[in-house]
């Protein structure tokens, strides 16, 4: 009698037990399949974020990207500036800035060369085009300081990279502006992988740089050349 009991007993729970072993797998699984697409997340966002180095320099695609502009020059690519060079350039052509804020501009384009892996020559000539080195700038169109952004660009960048956004008076600030500038060309290279492009991106905004491409039109060729006409000097 008891044995049939347990028998009956057993083959009663067997069910039950299969389909909480089978609700527990699911849950499992569908853990499981949440922390993955979180680690791909994770993973496409610093994916984004690497620098890709060249094994010869510390400049990353903006190397390879600048190869392409200059063939002629190919391995030969001269080393990025350091800190002795960029402090030259600014006091010898940079005449708007004080001696502390000429110090801080020096050390911000060092940094934030070094972090993104472009060269600090890029980033001199990009402000030599821009605003000739003077940081209260304002262009037309609005747009400020030494890296001439717009306020709606800059403050997008500003939270992409936690930089506290206290509207357009962030950008007379010359380091911030020059943080918020970097980032954006860095952005530019690295959507468009092409240097004139990322170029003729940050001069006119990449929406309209796209539709520029869409209709096969002529791209600011004054601008990009005048910005590489001083990049090849240095």
């Amino acid at each position: 009698m008891h044995q049939r009991f347990g028998i009956q007993l057993f083959n009663g729970l067997l069910p039950r037990a299969s389909v909480i072993s089978v609700l527990i797998f699911l849950c499992c699984l569908g853990i499981g399949m949440a922390s993955a697409r979180e680690l791909m997340k994770i993973h496409t966002k610093f994916s984004r974020e690497v620098v890709y180095r060249h094994p010869q320099s510390s400049w990353g695609r903006e190397l390879r990207l600048a190869q392409l502009v200059f063939p002629d020059r190919g391995e030969g690519l001269r080393e990025p500036w350091g800190l002795e060079e960029i402090r030259w350039y600014v006091s010898t052509f940079f005449k708007g800035l004080g001696n502390v804020e000429r110090w801080e501009v020096v050390r911000v384009i060092h940094d934030e060369c070094l972090l993104y892996g472009l060269a600090p020559q890029l980033v001199l000539s990009l402000i030599a085009a821009e605003s000739e080195g003077t940081p209260y700038v304002v262009s037309p169109k609005g747009a400020i300081g030494l890296m001439q952004l717009h306020p709606t660009t800059a403050q997008s960048v500003a939270a992409e990279v936690k930089i506290p956004w206290r509207g357009e008076d962030s950008l007379y600030h010359p380091v911030i502006n020059v943080r918020l500038g970097i980032r954006y060309l860095f952005n530019m290279i690295q959507r468009y992988q092409n240097l004139p492009l990322a170029l003729s991106a940050y001069y006119m905004g990449p929406t309209k740089l796209d539709r520029v491409l869409m209709r096969d039109e002529e791209l600011p060729w004054h601008y990009v050349d005048r910005v590489l006409d001083l990049y090849r000097t240095l």
